[in-house]
């Protein structure tokens, strides 16, 4: 018994966890509204006339692709759909990761998007939810064409 207590008491040992300082304004803030936000890495001179869509796989929300489509076309830029960026015939190419979250029902949680030209980064944008606010539940096609307008340097 004396040997089991004594193994016991070493193995255990302890452990300190730091957490990150949390602001509670911040997070009650982000708790009860959508949030849509983006940056540009680099200057747009000009929209693109086309961009690849490549698609991701693993995102499994129906309007992703159609969403997508339809937000660079509203914009005036032809959007094609490829299944890898080695088969983007131009220079630019959006790349993406949505989830869906549940509440009742299914929304879209988070959309991030990402637009290259060539190799290089231009600009990132995203969505996300809030989890307290009633408009979670908004269509996802105008969530993620507001990301889309936030990819493009859109007030």
């Amino acid at each position: 018994f004396l040997c089991i207590t004594i193994a016991c008491g070493l193995l255990a040992g302890c452990s300190s966890v730091k957490t990150p300082d949390i602001d509670p304004v911040e997070m009650a803030r982000d708790s009860v509204q959508n949030a849509v936000s983006g940056r540009m890495h680099r200057p747009l001179a000009q929209k693109p006339g086309t961009v690849c869509i490549v698609r991701n796989p693993r995102v499994k929300i129906g309007a992703a692709i159609p969403g997508l489509r339809d937000a660079f076309e509203k914009r005036g830029i032809h959007a094609v759909v490829v299944e890898r960026a080695s088969a983007c015939p131009g220079p630019w190419r959006v790349h993406y990761v949505m989830r869906r979250s549940w509440d009742f029902t299914t929304y879209l949680g988070t959309a991030e998007l990402s637009l290259y030209k060539n190799q290089t980064l231009v600009s990132t944008a995203s969505y996300k939810s809030g989890k307290l606010t009633l408009t979670k539940w908004g269509r996802t096609r105008e969530r993620i064409d507001s990301v889309v307008g936030k990819l493009l340097g859109e007030k």
